[in-house]
């Protein structure tokens, strides 16, 4: 039974993976960093308004605060409320002051009243001039002393406005007056026009709380929030208090902004709330708009799709059926196709094959044959690989036991023996396929290398290594197995017709990035026409006419490794004369590990 709708599916599975996920992706991204934009611009506007408004507010209190400053400076002034009676002097100076405070507050928009307190009971009551004895009632003293009786201090107090006893709760200023003498006292108070300060601070759309140091609200967008507690978060202390982001507003979470200001010359904080309670609403309705427009991105192609593979399914599932009655050896099928394509062309193939099956049955059968030869073949090099791959492992396992046996003989000069080779075997071993061992390893097996030379040629060969303090072995990388090559040509040629020859390692840095090691020895050094087939930068691997001069890795083709693990820059030069020996330079990239 054909799965009729696989070829379906698979189209529409292929569709919502690069189609679907990718727009999924896309708009979960865009409208990400669309409501980040929208909501940085929103707080920027809040946080402007809300300086705005500090500002302004700043200004107004300001003014009311410098504008008392000639009242409390003036000496008569201070005279006037200490004196034990009311004179002809007295009446001038109490005249001059209600003068004065009739100008302030003609001056003043912003100010509503101006009044001086004082509990001298030779003062008499004016307009602007109050005498009590007791200021124990008065809204603005009982703020004063919750505020542990500063000489300056902002507050918030019910004023009556007007003849009919209609009362505003009011942004007031307390000052206390320098008097002459401790006896008497004397508080001028100045309360600001709430209309003055609605109309400087009120004209934009935001909801606006304002407060002094945590004090009922005295001014607001809504009047229904007059008087009410200003919303600070659980996380105020007091003191300066900056917040921008959401905040339950009316019910509902607003973008919100608060900001502080210190009054001037006082300790009075001034808490201002400003939140757009639209924001939200706006940055959702946006966001709606992308989540349609992504939908629609999809919806549509997501039609056509379906559409496509609906038909392209039928005739899939037509070709399918036509190509499993041909592979059960039914050879009847359909003469025609709908389409014109490449699914038409198959199906023509199709019909061309079934008219050569029986005609290829026999070459089929031969290429069956051929192809299980071929696959004998690999099975067999597969078995030698892995067999030559077993040998060196058995032949290094072969040569332990061997030294344990000369150990458990007391032969330990044979022991010694064969633990240096299978040392060597074993280094061999462990980097056959690798591209990277420490310069400090690399050395080791050199040791061992010519410690097993020094086995067979006792007292003929000597060396030396010579490493720079700068060079950290344990740390420097270079590829494994090069220099033993270099240091069994000097071994195996450079012995003739010497006594006894020395090998000389000598390893520094040229650079911080470049690493040189020299090995040379007094041996009986190269032929000119040898030297410059071995210098060709483009030399080869190891021919017939160096096999003299290399054994193991030809010198040609550790240059070609350096090459091509290093690059062009980095290379092997080769410098002899017959009879006083040879030495060759590398010149290889300092790489360390940590």
């Amino acid at each position: 039974m054909f799965p009729f709708s696989y070829v379906k599916h698979k189209l529409v599975f292929t569709f919502t993976i690069l189609s679907l996920i990718p727009v999924a992706i896309i708009s979960f991204i865009s409208i990400r960093n669309a409501r980040n934009q929208l909501t940085d611009q929103y707080q920027s506007l809040v946080s402007a308004e809300a300086a705005r408004l500090n500002s302004a507010l700043f200004d107004i209190t300001l003014s009311a605060y410098t504008a008392a400053e000639p009242l409390l400076t003036q000496y008569n002034y201070q005279r006037l409320f200490s004196m034990e009676s009311f004179g002809d002097e007295s009446r001038t100076a109490y005249a001059n002051l209600e003068a004065t405070l009739t100008t302030m507050l003609a001056a003043n928009a912003s100010i509503s009243s101006i009044c001086i307190y004082t509990d001298n009971p030779n003062i008499p009551t004016d307009a602007n001039i109050i005498s009590c004895t007791d200021y124990s009632e008065q809204e603005w003293f009982i703020n004063l002393r919750d505020a542990a009786n500063k000489l300056d201090h902002w507050s918030c107090t019910n004023v009556t406005i007007n003849q009919l006893g209609e009362i505003s709760y009011q942004l007031t200023l307390s000052r206390r007056l320098v008097v002459s003498r401790g006896k008497y006292s004397a508080y001028l108070v100045i309360t600001l026009d709430s209309y003055y300060i609605r109309n400087r601070l009120l004209y934009t759309d935001y909801y606006i709380l304002t407060t002094v140091n945590r004090m009922p609200v005295f001014l607001s967008s809504d009047n229904s929030q007059l008087q009410t507690a200003f919303p600070f978060s659980d996380d105020f202390h007091g003191g300066y208090y900056r917040y921008i982001g959401a905040m339950d507003v009316k019910g509902e979470d607003r973008l919100t902004c608060i900001d502080t200001f210190a009054s001037y010359k006082t300790d009075d904080k001034f808490y201002i709330l400003v939140s757009d309670l639209s924001a939200y609403e706006q940055i959702n309705q946006i966001t709606r708009n992308y989540l349609m427009i992504s939908f629609l991105a999809f919806l549509f192609p997501a039609i056509l799709i379906l559409l496509f593979s609906t038909h392209f399914s039928s005739r899939i599932i037509t070709l399918r059926k036509a190509m499993h009655q041909a592979s059960q050896g039914d050879y009847n099928i359909i003469d025609s196709f709908q389409g014109n394509d490449e699914l038409t062309q198959t199906f023509e193939d199709l019909k061309q094959t079934i008219q050569l099956i029986r005609d290829q049955e026999t070459q089929i059968y031969e290429g069956e044959l051929a192809r299980q030869q071929l696959q004998n073949q690999q099975q067999q090099i597969e078995y030698n690989i892995l067999a030559n791959q077993i040998n060196p492992h058995f032949l290094y396992n072969t040569l332990e036991a061997i030294r344990m046996q000369a150990l458990v003989n007391q032969d330990r000069e044979v022991a010694g023996s064969v633990k240096l080779l299978g040392k060597a075997m074993h280094y061999v071993l462990e980097n056959t396929g690798t591209n990277a061992t420490t310069l400090n390893r690399e050395l080791d097996y050199i040791k061992v290398y010519l410690s097993i030379q020094q086995l067979r040629f006792p007292d003929r060969i000597q060396y030396e290594i010579r490493l720079d303090d700068t060079v950290i072995p344990e740390q420097c990388r270079i590829l494994p197995l090069l220099l033993q090559p270099i240091v069994e040509n000097a071994v195996v040629h450079g012995m003739d017709g010497i006594k006894q020859e020395l090998i000389r390692i000598t390893i520094q840095k040229d650079s911080e990035e470049c690493l040189r090691i020299e090995i040379w020895d007094n041996g009986a050094g190269i032929k000119e026409d040898v030297l410059r087939r071995l210098n060709d930068p483009q030399a080869g691997s190891q021919t017939s006419e160096d096999s003299d001069i290399n054994s193991g890795i030809a010198l040609p083709n550790i240059r070609q490794r350096i090459r091509l693990y290093y690059g062009a820059p980095y290379s092997i030069h080769i410098d002899s004369t017959p009879g006083h020996g040879t030495i060759v330079t590398l010149l290889l990239p300092y790489i360390t590990h940590e």
